[in-house]
């Protein structure tokens, strides 16, 4: 029997996935093996059940010794991207011989992969040449053929966020994210260190960082606006009984993907982007409208279309701007439900007017005019931190509070913008 290709977390390894909070090892025999809580604990217990073969003779070999032993130790998000290259590289140079790989074949793979994506092709390079760095450490090769290799001209990104946009993107945001966007600006620190913070990382002397990228341990000190937004969170912290400065409703930690999706929703909104309607089917019973209402628990996107057993429901706001499920009364819709998922229903047809006045309905719950004319990341946060201390103090003072080893790297996220004083 074929092999069935995984739908979801697929940046993990193969035969290990993540469920109930906790990562498994899926052996041969179906057996589920714990691998803790995290990812980089999940890694690192991997390598142990899997014991990568040391005697390499092909890329693949390289690869997987690579991933096992070096990514894993890299930050969380570094190592799903290292996940996603690690496919191109080998699909492209699995089968060859390690000391066959050559600065032309490199050029080859740049050339190709760049017509495509410049920037993951030079992303995707840059981690091929760490991967021969350590293949030179394990005697593997002697020489590194990335060394010397020009990366692909690339669009440097120059995003700067506006004071006005920065507002506007919080006059709409829930308390959690409106303090995560003030404190992400007043510290410059990444997303996945601003949701890893617990309570325990704050003291009286400022808050303790670990730079997940680097290692390095930094001391933010107080200062009045950053102590302001950090008392409003903790009292939130602990209100929901959570270990984080951060956490989601239920006073867990934020997943990346989790956070993202809020991210996402939050930049729609702001742009007067309708919210994306959801479709999902249930079919193993008939459902009654009782029990559908006690399955969603609030828990589905809104609004959401509900099919079950050709009944439809519309899980959405009401004029009230309550949350109700509706049962759409004598009315098919020409839509194919993914099965037991969500997806983003995307109908090109005349929709039915009781769906379409529901839908409509939902749209006033976001506002009419655009807040926001240009999408900004969360990470342009950090840029525009970096761009306003240069201003305002001086790069060596943005470095520090980015955790940078040198400016140049600060450099890089400097915006394009000048930012200059007038005469007072």
């Amino acid at each position: 029997m074929a092999a069935v290709k995984r739908k979801k977390d697929t940046h993990l390894p193969k035969r290990v996935h993540f469920k109930h909070g906790s990562y498994y090892y899926i052996t041969h025999s179906y057996k589920w093996i714990n691998l803790g809580k995290t990812l980089s604990e999940a890694m690192a217990n991997w390598v142990d059940i899997v014991q990568p073969d040391k005697h390499i003779h092909t890329m693949n070999q390289l690869f997987d010794r690579y991933m096992a032993e070096i990514a894993p130790k890299k930050a969380q998000a570094t190592f799903r991207s290292n996940l996603q290259e690690i496919k191109v590289l080998k699909a492209v140079f699995g089968d060859q011989s390690p000391d066959k790989i050559d600065a032309v074949k490199v050029y080859q793979f740049l050339d190709r992969r760049g017509k495509i994506s410049p920037t993951r092709a030079n992303r995707e390079k840059a981690l091929l040449s760490h991967i021969f760095t350590k293949g030179i450490r394990w005697g593997v090769v002697r020489d590194n053929p990335c060394k010397g290799v020009e990366s692909l001209p690339s669009k440097r990104r120059n995003r700067y966020i506006t004071d006005i946009e920065l507002n506007s993107i919080k006059s709409i945001a829930d308390s959690t994210m409106r303090l995560i966007i003030e404190f992400a600006y007043l510290t410059g620190l990444r997303q996945g260190d601003v949701l890893k913070l617990k309570l325990d990382d704050i003291t009286a002397d400022g808050i303790f960082v670990l730079i997940s990228k680097t290692q390095n341990k930094i001391l933010i000190n107080w200062t009045e606006k950053l102590k302001h937004v950090v008392e409003h969170a903790m009292q939130l912290a602990y209100d929901k009984k959570s270990l984080y400065l951060f956490s989601t409703k239920q006073g867990e930690k934020f997943t990346s993907s989790g956070f993202q999706s809020n991210w996402q929703k939050l930049i729609r909104k702001a742009m007067g982007l309708h919210y994306d309607i959801f479709a999902i089917e249930m079919n193993e019973e008939l459902l009654t409208k009782t029990i559908i209402e006690e399955v969603l628990n609030t828990k589905l996107p809104v609004p959401t279309l509900i099919k079950n057993k050709n009944i439809y429901y519309f899980w959405g706001r009401c004029k009230q701007g309550k949350l109700k499920l509706t049962q759409l009364q004598n009315m098919s819709v020409n839509i194919s439900f993914p099965q037991l998922k969500k997806r983003k229903l995307l109908n090109g047809n005349v929709l039915p007017k009781q769906l379409y006045d529901l839908i409509e309905l939902n749209k006033a719950h976001v506002p009419q005019k655009a807040l926001l004319t240009e999408r900004f990341t969360f990470h342009d946060i950090r840029r525009k931190t970096a761009t306003d201390i240069e201003a305002k103090k001086d790069r060596e003072t943005a470095r520090k509070l980015l955790g940078h080893s040198d400016q140049k790297m600060t450099g890089r996220y400097i915006s394009g913008v000048q930012k200059v004083w007038p005469i007072e």
